[in-house]
Formats: structure tokens, sequence, C-alpha cells
């Protein structure tokens, strides 16, 4: 996280939401996006079941069992009924005192001796959630205070043409599918790329692995304007999206079996002059970033920007 620059560039003009001043904003995202939030689940930490004896159960949790920490817990998954109990705490409602000790009366078929951690997926279906829970065990790897290995656990032809007649770019198309490109080749590309531009969706979550100049431009947010917005601004990097929405045609209304009509489930049409407009304002943002100037110079001072889509 790159403190200093977030606040050395921020000015009362751009503070809004629930701080007031610059230090209050400061304050805020240290508590909301920085250690500050390990910091206050550790300040939070109630014990639950306190052991009497060696070999007896402990379980100790932060508010609203966020996070909770166990020693020699019993789990019968005799009865288990999972396709009818996975609602948020469900796992924990029915965890109660015992009449014996599990490991000492071998009530277990099987024992696990080392450090175990049990998540609760955020949502398996794509790359945005999976890193909900990326964040979610290295921010409780920072509570328990271990960090050892040893552990269980349609647009783009019109809008492409565009921009390959901008002189300043180079462009290219990615398909970021792991069946035809390995995790690392899909960082690699990332990483040396400047403006990543792309539809709301998980690929967008590439915005982590951007250079510190880079800018994250949604093409359209299909309605949910913070999603990548904020995973842009806890990274650090620029945000761009679509401002002028009577620049962009709906060929049909989106239909989902699940969840009926919803912005996310829609094809769009995008007028080729708005998008380069908001392309231009991306690159002259990165080209006149600090590090990309001290980048560009010691490359013998070319001027060339790189760009991939």
């Amino acid at each position: 996280m790159h403190w200093q620059g977030l606040v050395s560039r921020m000015t009362s003009a751009h503070i809004r939401g629930k701080a007031h001043t610059i230090e209050e904003t400061a304050d805020l995202f240290w508590k909301e996006a920085d250690y500050g939030y390990v910091w206050e689940r550790l300040q939070e930490m109630t014990v639950m079941c306190k052991p009497q004896r060696e070999g007896d159960s402990s379980l100790s949790c932060v508010k609203h069992t966020r996070y909770c920490r166990a020693t020699n817990i019993y789990m019968d998954f005799a009865n288990l009924d999972s396709d009818n109990n996975s609602n948020r705490y469900a796992e924990l409602e029915m965890f109660s005192s015992l009449p014996f000790r599990p490991i000492h009366d071998d009530k277990c078929d099987i024992v696990l001796d080392k450090p175990t951690y049990l998540m609760k997926l955020d949502a398996g279906v794509n790359m945005y959630h999976h890193f909900c829970d990326y964040i979610n065990l290295y921010a409780s790897q920072h509570i328990n205070g271990s960090f050892s290995q040893d552990v269980n656990i349609i647009m783009w032809d019109t809008l492409l043409s565009a921009m390959k007649s901008e002189s300043r770019l180079e462009v290219r198309r990615v398909d970021y599918n792991w069946k035809k490109m390995s995790f690392p080749e899909q960082l690699k590309v990332t990483q040396n790329s400047d403006l990543l531009i792309g539809m709301h969706g998980a690929g967008l979550t590439h915005s982590l692995f951007l250079p510190d100049w880079g800018v994250l431009f949604e093409l359209y947010n299909c309605e949910d304007p913070r999603c990548y917005k904020d995973l842009a601004r806890l990274r650090g990097v620029k945000y761009y999206t679509w401002e002028k929405q009577e620049k962009i045609t709906q060929t049909e209304k989106g239909s989902h079996p699940s969840v009926g009509e919803h912005a996310k489930f829609v094809n769009y049409g995008f007028d080729p002059a708005e998008f380069m407009r908001i392309v231009q304002n991306a690159a002259d943002y990165i080209q006149g970033h600090p590090q990309f100037v001290a980048k560009q110079n010691k490359m013998n001072g070319s001027g060339d920007r790189h760009t991939e889509l």
C-alpha cells in the first residue's frame, strides 16, 4: 500500500463520504483497508469457551464471528445437511459443550494435529470472489500471528480500431482464460501493461497487478458502481468508467434464469468518440505520472506508451 502517496495527493476537494477531513480520511483508510482492520479485530477478541484442564476445547471469536480461533474442536458430520444450511453463521450455531473428551475417549475418525484454516468461501464463481477469500485468509494470518506454510488449506472490433488510430498506444486484446493462458502468464501481461480496459467482470481483478502508474478503465459498471472502483482505490491505481449514459446503446433487455432482468446480462454498444476521449484522459494521466516518467527516462527517454487490453 502506497500510504504516503495516497495522503499527499488528497485535497479537501477530493474528500467525500463518511470522512470530512484529510486526517479522518487517512484514519478511515487505515481502519478499513490497512492493518488498522486487523488491530480492531484483535481488540474484539472474546473467549467463548475456556478450557478447564489440558486437552479441553477452547474457542475465541471477534464480533459477528468474522474470525475465530479454536483448539480441540469436535466436528460431527454424520448428519450434515449442507444443502439446506448454507446461511451465514449457520456453521457455528450448533456448537455446544460435550459430555466426553473427543480425543481422550477416542471418538474421532480423523485428528488434525497441525494448524488448519476453516474458511467459508465468498463464492466460487469467479476470480474476484476468490480474491475475497485470499484477503480473508491473509487477514486471518495476521490476526493469528502465524505465516507457516505447513498448514492445510461485439464491441471490441470498433473500439480496438479506434485505439489503434492513436499513435501513443500499443494495443493488445487479451483473453484471460486459464485454459489458454497460465496464471503466471496472465500476471506477466498485466504487470507489463499501463492501461487495463474491460467490461464489469472478474477479469478486472487484474487491476491489483498493474504498475503504480496504471489505470483501470471499467468500460461500463453495469449499475454496480463501487465494486471495481473500490478495488482500484485499494490498489492505488487510477480508475475511469463510462460517464455519458446517452452514448451507450443497448441491444436487448438483460435476462438471467435466476435473477431476471439485470444490467449485467446485456449486450452494449459504445460511442467510439466518447470511448477515445476517456482513453486519451487515461493516457495523459499515465504519461504525466512521476513513476512512469522516471521509467521512461531510464529507458533512454522513450515516450512510447504500452497499453494492453
